[in-house]
């Protein structure tokens, strides 16, 4: 039997209590899989026909892990393998490799849904991403209306008054928060430059 060693493309992210490896071989059954777990060490071992095996190798892993905790299952698309760690709640700062400096923790009601995957081109905070589409500045005829919305909330009862009169008054044309202005005559409609005002008839 014939061992290599391949390039084969994975990934990995991890929870407070896992580190969850996805090994990308497609179209594989239980009995070509054969997953050894260590302490320190992981080994994946493909048997792809009756004289080669394809062997992937993470030794030594960032940190331990419970080998009899540990699990993997094998999907149409790839071996999907989870580590438990042996320290529920610190960050792996890496897959493989000796931590070089003091091991952080993990927040745990947000690592399991937004630290994902680690190997990819771009590590996205999904949290960022609905906070930036949050904040994200309204434009045109919505601003002008939160504008309005927001004088009338925080305004006084004269201003809230006038705001309410003039509109109504002017069809919509018009909108005061002078309530000394509007109160002693009917508002006029005001149309548009270059528009002009005419009487609704059915």
């Amino acid at each position: 039997m014939t061992t290599e060693k391949p390039a084969i493309r994975h990934e990995w992210y991890q929870t407070d209590s896992h580190v969850i490896i996805s090994v990308f071989i497609k179209n594989l059954k239980q009995d070509q899989v054969q997953v050894d777990f260590a302490d320190t060490s992981l080994t994946v071992t493909v048997k792809m026909d009756a004289s080669r095996e394809s062997q992937v190798d993470f030794d030594p892993l960032f940190l331990p892990v419970d080998p009899a905790a540990s699990s993997f299952e094998i999907l149409s698309t790839k071996i999907e393998i989870k580590l438990k760690k042996a320290s529920v709640g610190t960050r792996w700062e890496l897959l493989q490799g000796q931590p070089t400096g003091l091991l952080t923790t993990m927040n745990t009601s947000t690592s399991a849904a937004h630290s994902y995957p680690s190997s990819a081109r771009h590590k996205v905070d999904f949290n960022a991403v609905d906070k930036a589409v949050e904040e994200d500045k309204l434009e045109g005829e919505q601003a002008l209306n939160k504008l309005f919305q927001d004088i009338f909330k925080n305004g006084s009862d004269e201003t809230k008054k006038a705001m309410m009169k003039s509109f109504q008054e002017s069809n919509g044309t018009c909108l005061s928060t002078n309530w000394d202005e509007v109160k002693q005559k009917k508002v006029d409609v005001t149309p548009p430059d270059g528009m002009v005002a005419k009487p609704y008839t059915s």
